[in-house]
């Protein structure tokens, strides 16, 4: 996680594989490694992260937050939209994640519109 901190992306991936790898039930470590493929460009790699983060939390606005993202950065505005807003729905979800929900919605509607 220090190694995103300080803009090693790349970096990161292994040591965090094999955190993942010894604790997969280890919801944060699913996002560290997920939001390092991210920051890589590589958004099919941190889906099924994701995935199992969600499945572990799936009242976690975090875990929901991170993975709207991932979805808007692979160009999927539409279900990043539907995720963004029932972790909004949350009622200990964080200010962030409206404010990620009204970024999405923009972008959705400069897609529709451009």
């Amino acid at each position: 996680r220090a190694r995103i901190a300080a803009g090693d992306a790349e970096g990161a991936i292994t040591p965090l594989r094999r955190h993942v790898d010894a604790r997969p039930q280890d919801v944060r470590g699913l996002l560290a490694l997920a939001a390092a493929y991210d920051l890589t460009g590589r958004t099919a790699d941190a889906a099924p992260l994701y995935d199992r983060a969600e499945a572990l939390a799936p009242a976690d606005p975090a875990v929901l937050n991170n993975k709207a993202l991932s979805l808007a950065l692979a160009g999927r505005l539409e279900e990043s939209a539907r995720l963004l807003r029932r972790a909004s729905a949350l009622g200990q979800a964080p200010a962030k994640v409206k404010g990620n929900l009204a970024l999405v919605e923009d972008l959705r509607r400069e897609e529709k519109n451009p």
